[in-house]
């Protein structure tokens, strides 16, 4: 079977400072960046690449990962913070800070389901669990090991500052309760969830810059600054320590030292690592080799932050991010060569599915019923208060074949309704001071329930109520519209 290839998608130029990570939505609609301009930015990738939602911060933000619909991101203060900036309008959430540290945010992992989240800050690991309520509590605590020595001296450059201790991953493992956590200086160590209690399984035979561990959960990737990436592969066994595989050379300059993103693609088969010379370089897992190189700058852009993801049914996807351009940062984005095809064909892939079509209804919907809740709100209101000028004042906008109706009269001394109504329809006319002469009928008027007149110059129908003793607008239909604004 053929290495795959890449080629350029798009690229992408809103940033104005070092991008620190970058994650692909898992069906590979989104992309979700953030970094030292303390913005978390969420773009579409099938809309050429354009920024659909922003959050400005007051801290860069260090890390972010996607949890199904939901963002989880790390700042410079030491928050976790959770966003929906898929969310529409009417169903928006507010950001969600979960959880405060000391310490800047270096590393977030979920579990594959999603309710357990492990945050590196400073030297101390933390495992939070989502509760039924929907809110994150701490489980666990990981503490550097008392058995930390003084940081070995890897040869940085004079005057060079780094935290004596300081987590820079974890990773959950195959094996029940056990997680792996990737120390700067200090190597690996595996810990028992419930134990709390940790055993070194690799190292330090170099400062560690990032770790990833293979979709199986078998072998861990390690880039160690230095040389390039060390493949170590994963032991179950109580007190072994993990066996180094081989190591990719892949150098940087001594004077850069920065920590290298990377991570496994195409199913475990190759692995992406960044590098400090401008571009990302892929691995065959199988025999450590370079297969391919993705030009992201020149040969002095370091390259400080990776994303991939293989959607369904589509190509894979792969991001570069740099870190030393300044306002000229720069997010480009990858995708695989499949049968000939352009890479805009990742663009022009339809949005709408089954799915789409029925989020689309239900928003619809939801402005439909909100719209008429607000109509009956204020209906109840009207009718509540009886404010008679608000409701003329409301008619007045009306067309002028809608013309205000009468209040209520009451009826004349010595009549009871059925006696009126037999006086209308023999004379033609209301025994009323303020009476006037009926112009014209809408129909032939046979009952009393029927008992139906026209007043001039106004037009206004009205019509009796027999059980009251008032006389009440119509419910004819010239007034359909004075029925449904106030219920009559």
């Amino acid at each position: 079977m053929l290495d795959p290839s890449y080629s350029l998608l798009g690229t992408i130029e809103t940033p104005t400072n070092s991008v620190n990570a970058l994650a692909f939505s898992k069906d590979g609609r989104y992309l979700a960046s953030c970094g030292d301009d303390k913005m978390v930015r969420v773009y579409d990738v099938k809309h050429s690449l354009s920024a659909i939602w922003t959050y400005q911060g007051k801290s860069p933000f260090t890390t972010v990962i996607w949890n199904k619909e939901y963002l989880f991101t790390g700042n410079g203060d030491g928050e976790v913070m959770m966003f929906h900036p898929r969310a529409s309008w009417f169903r928006k959430q507010r950001d969600k800070l979960i959880a405060e540290f000391f310490t800047p945010i270096y590393f977030l992992e979920l579990n594959r389901i999603g309710n357990q989240l492990l945050v590196c800050s400073g030297s101390r690991t933390t495992l939070l669990m989502e509760r039924k309520s929907g809110q994150w509590k701490s489980r666990s605590h990981f503490d550097s090991p008392s058995s930390f020595e003084e940081s070995p001296d890897f040869g940085e450059p004079d005057g060079f500052d780094e935290p004596q201790v300081l987590a820079i991953s974890a990773h959950f493992l195959n094996e029940k309760d056990c997680i792996v956590i990737g120390y700067l200086h200090h190597g690996l160590w595996k810990y028992q969830i419930e134990a709390n209690a940790g055993v070194l399984v690799w190292g330090p035979d170099e400062k560690i810059g990032s770790t990833v561990l293979s979709p199986d959960g078998a072998a861990l990737a390690v880039t160690n600054i230095r040389s390039g990436v060390d493949w170590l592969k994963v032991s179950s066994s109580a007190g072994v320590k993990w066996k180094k595989m081989s190591t990719s050379t892949e150098a940087q300059d001594s004077t850069s030292n920065i920590p290298l993103p990377i991570l496994f693609i195409d199913k475990g088969k190759h692995i992406i690592m960044a590098t400090s010379k401008g571009y990302a370089a892929i691995f065959h897992t199988k025999h450590g080799k370079k297969i391919m190189s993705l030009d992201h700058g020149n040969d002095r852009t370091w390259i400080t932050a990776l994303a991939y993801v293989h959607p369904p049914n589509m190509p894979q996807l792969i991001a570069t991010g740099d870190g030393n351009c300044g306002v000229d940062t720069k997010i480009k984005v990858w995708v695989e060569d499949t049968k000939g095809k352009e890479a805009e064909s990742v663009m022009k892939t339809s949005s709408f599915s089954l799915t789409s079509l029925c989020f689309a209804f239900l928003s619809i919907a939801r402005i439909g019923f909100c719209i008429i809740g607000m109509a009956f709100v204020i209906l109840l209101l009207l009718r509540a208060t009886g404010l008679e000028d608000i409701q003329n004042s409301i008619l007045t906008l009306l067309p002028p074949r809608f013309p205000v109706p009468l209040q209520p009269y009451p009826l004349p001394s010595g009549y009871s309704a059925p006696t009126l109504a037999n006086t209308m329809l023999s004379s033609g006319s209301l025994p009323f001071p303020e009476s006037k002469t009926i112009t014209s009928l809408p129909s032939p008027l046979t009952t009393i329930s029927d008992a139906i007149v026209a007043l001039a110059p106004d037009t206004v129908l009205i019509t009796l109520d027999t059980p009251s003793t008032t006389l009440q607008p119509s419910r004819a239909q010239s007034h359909g519209v004075w029925d449904r604004i106030f219920g009559l």
